[in-house]
């Protein structure tokens, strides 16, 4: 559900005459249904020399994490001799929005010419001068990974808050924090879950519960549950588009994949415990409670109070949410990757007087 594995199978379905070629690690389950769908002649293993000749002959880079060394598969003492060789312009659809504050996504990260935006939210906040991005650079073409999000409804109820810096330790692939058990993340979380005359009243109702951890937090999952009528989903091994396609509403605190689950049309609840508060810097563009796409609530009993009183209506989706989802997404159809394919293509001087592009990989 990565936007650019959406891009890549958007664009492979073109007649071009371009070569168009994926970074993916063979030990994934995305490497796995790539291969199934027909496109294993078209990926590559990071680091290989295959993915290190196509990077030094690319026209185009399409990333969607940064710095672009690291997600090109390069170490970055390699960096260092390969960096003035590569011709490729780079253009960034982030694999999130950029609604907090967040200055690693700064222009000087991977001199992106071009960033594919889903919302004026985005585009207001990334004008900011910190960022270093002229207006030019910055298309409200939606995200690819939009595209495949649907409606639907299967009977459950999706819980999903993000990570938090004082529960997990490392760097990369990070690790169990050893004092989890005694975190303000544990108890909240595991009160919630635990409540079996909440979630059998719930479950009366014919929903059950889904709880999916963040990929980092991933190796914490075995200190959760069992608990009757929840699933405990690590992140790492998530399709998050069929989870969300598929819930019939969600739960989250601060992660950005409300976003993503704002586009469905379906309802979203914020659940912000003062005492787990956001690790990131408050956004200067957007605010839960003016802007926010479904109740703020503070307490473990709102929350499930709230739950109870949307699932016996059958978790409609109020008016005025509704238009507020209306209102940040740029565009809500499925055309986001054919929109950032044709501005790929027509682009002419980003980088201030290029000649137009006609890429060949």
């Amino acid at each position: 559900g990565d936007n650019g594995e959406c891009q890549f199978r958007h664009a492979c379905t073109k007649d071009d005459g371009i070569e168009h070629l994926y970074l993916v690690r063979r030990k994934t389950a995305t490497y796995r249904q790539l291969v199934a769908d027909g496109y294993k002649d078209k990926l590559l293993r990071p680091k290989s020399r295959a993915a290190i000749e196509a990077i030094l002959r690319a026209e185009y880079v399409f990333l969607t994490h940064h710095p672009r060394w690291e997600y090109l598969g390069l170490s970055r003492r390699s960096w260092e001799y390969l960096a003035n060789l590569v011709s490729a312009r780079t253009v960034t659809a982030f694999h999130g929005l950029v609604i907090p504050a967040l200055t690693n996504v700064a222009r000087t990260s991977d001199n992106a010419e071009l960033v594919f935006l889903a919302s004026d939210f985005e585009r207001r906040n990334l004008l900011a001068e910190r960022y270093q991005f002229a207006e030019h650079q910055l298309k409200l073409t939606g995200h690819p990974r939009f595209d495949a999000l649907r409606p639907d409804r299967a009977g459950f109820v999706l819980i999903a808050p993000t990570w938090r810096r004082d529960t997990v330790t490392g760097h990369g692939r990070r690790h169990e924090y050893p004092d989890f058990y005694s975190s303000e993340y544990y108890g909240i979380y595991n009160e919630l879950l635990s409540d079996g005359k909440w979630l059998g009243s719930l479950m009366s109702l014919g929903y059950s519960v889904k709880f999916l951890l963040h990929p980092v937090m991933s190796e914490s999952m075995d200190h959760f549950g069992p608990y009757p009528g929840v699933d405990i989903i690590p992140g790492r091994a998530a399709d998050y588009i069929e989870l969300m396609s598929t819930a019939d509403a969600m739960v989250t605190d601060y992660s950005g994949i409300g976003f993503d689950f704002a586009y469905t049309g379906k309802p979203l609840f914020y659940f912000q415990p003062p005492e787990l508060p956001e690790h990131y810097a408050k956004s200067p563009v957007f605010d839960y409670e003016r802007d926010g796409f479904g109740p703020v609530l503070a307490t473990s009993n709102a929350l499930k109070t709230a739950l109870l009183t949307a699932a016996k209506d059958r978790f409609p989706q109020p008016e005025g949410y509704q238009a507020r989802v209306e209102h940040f997404f740029a565009h809500r159809d499925h055309n986001n990757a054919e929109r950032i394919y044709q501005t790929m293509l027509d682009s002419t001087n980003c980088a201030g007087g290029r000649p137009p592009c006609n890429p060949r990989a």
